[in-house]
């Protein structure tokens, strides 16, 4: 069956993106976007990231070949049980959430029809230090010459799989297999730290006498800095999910800040200067790595032959994308 129809429900930086990347791909199908914002919505349309928006969610996904699930972790349980039974039988859901385990649980227990897996795009560099709203960081380019990480459940029927590798082909960006359960736990402290450190950071300031003044003046590094405090909901969610975890972070972190205020209290430059220019050494290497995607587990990279169901849903196109990919090694 031919994919008619790809339904993006949440319309932030990666759904918006993933539309205007889709819309630029050299096949055809409508692309729906579904947000309970209607701000967003029509955002989502003035900057041209779908072919039609709908505003209530069955309606939405009821006729939908491909669902592509770009919303917070805290609306991801509600959104799978609000889907329930209104999947058709052959659609793929392509879940984008942060966390895989415990999305996958709620798949199984609410969704009676279509095939759930679970997913992640990786960005380009140059979107991961841009501070500037999601409509305008939103780019059909955000994905190219990437990865896109794929969890599949071990009983996900391979043809989905299959399919999930192949949008991620039409994006620009190559599969990459992680294990779940692997992945959430080597994602915990990148998921949900930046905010709980957010949140301690402007406590802080809020505490201090002149924090008003202090807010006037402040610029870019607080304003980055701070970002991630805006995804309460969701930040509270991933901290509590496993709280064995996030205490351990907590306590690294504690033990950093402890050793960089011995630093300071002792009056001792040099050392701390070396630290930082340590760490931001790290920071450069990793951005570098990620940049040229010269990761040491390249093997795992794996592209899944075309004839099958791909020919069917998507075309000619993928094939030849995945023979570039292949001399392209």
């Amino acid at each position: 069956m031919k994919t008619q129809t790809i339904t993006i429900v949440g319309l932030d930086l990666i759904g918006l993106s993933m539309g205007m990347a889709l819309k630029k791909a050299p096949f055809e199908a409508t692309i729906v976007g579904h947000d309970s914002d209607r701000e967003k919505l029509n955002r989502a349309t003035s900057i041209n990231a779908i072919d039609k928006t709908e505003w209530n969610l069955v309606s939405s996904i009821i006729t939908a070949d491909i669902i592509i699930l770009t919303v917070p972790m805290n609306e991801v349980e509600l959104t799978l049980e609000a889907m329930g039974e209104d999947v058709q039988a052959h659609a793929l859901i392509l879940d984008l959430s942060p966390q895989k385990a415990l999305p996958a649980k709620w798949a199984k227990s609410y969704l009676k029809r279509g095939y759930y897996v679970g997913a992640l795009p990786v960005f380009t560099v140059d979107v991961l230090q841009d501070g500037r709203p999601p409509e305008v960081v939103a780019h059909p380019e955000i994905f190219r010459n990437s990865l896109l990480c794929l969890m599949p459940t071990p009983d996900v029927d391979p043809d989905a799989v299959e399919t999930a590798v192949n949008v991620g082909l039409l994006v620009g960006a190559l599969p990459y297999f992680v294990d779940p359960e692997e992945y959430d736990g080597l994602m915990q402290g990148l998921q949900f730290m930046p905010g709980l450190l957010s949140a301690a950071l402007l406590g802080a300031v809020k505490e201090s006498p002149g924090w008003r003044d202090m807010l006037r003046y402040a610029d870019q590094p607080f304003a980055m800095a701070t970002m991630p405090v805006s995804r309460a909901a969701e930040l509270v969610l991933l901290a509590t999910d496993d709280k064995s975890a996030t205490l351990r972070w907590l306590d690294a972190v504690l033990k950093e800040l402890q050793q960089i205020r011995q630093f300071v209290a002792e009056g001792d430059g040099d050392v701390l200067q070396t630290v930082i220019a340590e760490r931001n050494l790290e920071r450069e290497k990793w951005l570098k790595t990620r940049e040229n995607n010269a990761w040491a587990e390249e093997s795992k990279i794996k592209t899944v032959p075309v004839p099958g169901m791909a020919d069917q849903i998507m075309g000619d196109y993928l094939a030849q994308r995945l023979r570039q990919s292949e001399e392209e090694k």
